[in-house]
């Protein structure tokens, strides 16, 4: 689109629609108290961690509790606990899937913009909300990477999307430390996913990532400003994880 390149990624000002909405967005359960999915059969509660390998821990998940599928994983009805109520489940391991927040950032980008946008001709809805919300074009399916980088690294937890939502947000009640007891990095999971399931009782064959493409390095997507600003927006995550660039 010509002048794409021109439109500015907006900062979110306090007295901004995006922020009038927060009050609500704030009082949603599943922003302040995320919920897990729980396999009886397996005795564990899976958070999800959307871009790290969920679709295909949700159909395991699935076919351990025989669950159908035929709508889509991602409308199964799965049993669910709050994250403040996880104990509850009794003798029941919480677990996730987290991923390096600069590839999780630039996969979300591939996804939601460039990918949404071939398929659709538009990014997706979830991205849209927040364009029809602030009246203004804050994603648009032309966007570069450094335009999207700009302006997601401006939009607090408090009103981002599970996509671009901090990891540590989606493992725990609002304000406290996640509240899972094993976390698998997503770089590793095809050796450490088979040992958390087995120390379960459950033996799997070799993982396939079904959600993933390939991409190529997601650092050489990164501007040395891109990286700081991606760092600093997702300072929790490399904190908690260990992350690094």
């Amino acid at each position: 689109m010509p002048g794409a390149s021109r439109i500015a990624a907006p900062s979110l000002m306090p007295r901004s629609p995006l922020h009038t909405a927060a009050a609500s967005l704030r009082r949603a359960k599943q922003v302040r108290d995320p919920r897990g999915i729980v396999s009886r059969h397996a005795g564990l509660v899976y958070f999800p961690v959307p871009k790290a390998a969920t679709t295909m821990i949700k159909a395991m998940i699935a076919s351990w509790e025989g669950l159908p599928t035929g709508d889509g994983i991602h409308r199964v009805r799965f049993d669910a606990v709050r994250a403040s109520r996880v104990r509850d489940v009794p003798d029941a391991l919480a677990f996730t899937v987290v991923r390096n927040p600069w590839d999780r950032l630039r996969s979300a980008y591939l996804d939601k913009v460039v990918g949404n946008a071939t398929r659709w001709g538009e990014v997706h809805d979830g991205l849209l909300r927040y364009n029809t919300l602030s009246r203004r074009k804050l994603f648009w399916g032309e966007m570069t990477f450094e335009q999207f980088v700009r302006t997601v690294t401006r939009i607090p937890d408090s009103l981002a999307d599970e996509h671009l939502r901090a990891q540590v947000r989606l493992l725990a009640p609002w304000g406290k430390p996640p509240v899972v007891d094993r976390w698998i990095d997503l770089a590793r999971m095809s050796e450490e996913l088979p040992a958390l399931l087995a120390s379960r009782g459950i033996e799997v064959g070799d993982l396939v990532r079904r959600n993933e493409r390939s991409s190529g390095d997601y650092r050489e997507a990164y501007s040395a400003e891109m990286r700081e600003q991606t760092g600093h927006r997702y300072r929790r995550d490399v904190d908690y994880f260990g992350f690094a660039f």
